[in-house]
């Protein structure tokens, strides 16, 4: 009875440092998505000067894997600070500040006229860019670590048990 007690939290181990790396994962996966959207929206602002909510609805058309923190960021940009406030569980894996700077630029998206617009996803680009290294550099370098390390403390914890 013990051995299997023993499987099982290593198992739950296991399992609790896979949930710690997957938030490095997605964290470096949404800002690649946002490099991404910044592009979008700075080639069919600047040439095609389409509706907001349109140019959202033709991104996740053209990019169904896009995450569902999409939708909140539409709902926030379109919407404002009424559907925002309400949950913010789709950034789960951002810093505070983060969120709030992504916030902050999409709230302030359609406010302007194209020059504007186009400066503002330039300037949010360039900081999502630094963001991106540093989330990918930050995966690379933790993930398997954290995962090692979650897994030993298990071992551990079993061995002591034992």
């Amino acid at each position: 009875m013990v051995y299997v007690a023993c499987i099982g939290l290593v198992c739950l181990s296991a399992f609790i440092g896979k949930l710690i790396t997957k938030s490095f994962v997605q964290r470096d996966k949404f800002y690649k998505e946002m490099i991404l959207f910044c592009e979008y929206l700075k080639n069919n602002i600047g040439f095609r000067q389409t509706k907001l909510s349109n140019l959202f609805d033709d991104y996740m058309a053209q990019y169904p894997k896009s995450s569902n923190s999409f939708n909140y960021l539409k709902e926030v940009c379109l919407n404002g600070e009424a559907r925002a406030s309400k949950e913010q569980s789709p950034l789960y894996f951002l810093k505070q500040e983060e969120k709030q700077a992504i916030i902050n630029f999409f709230k302030s998206l359609g406010k302007g006229n194209s020059d504007v617009e186009l400066s503002l996803i330039n300037n949010f680009k360039t900081l999502i860019d630094t963001k991106s290294k540093d989330a990918e550099s930050f995966r690379k370098t933790n993930e398997s670590l954290t995962y090692k390390l979650s897994l030993a403390i298990g071992v551990v914890i079993c061995i002591l048990i034992v």
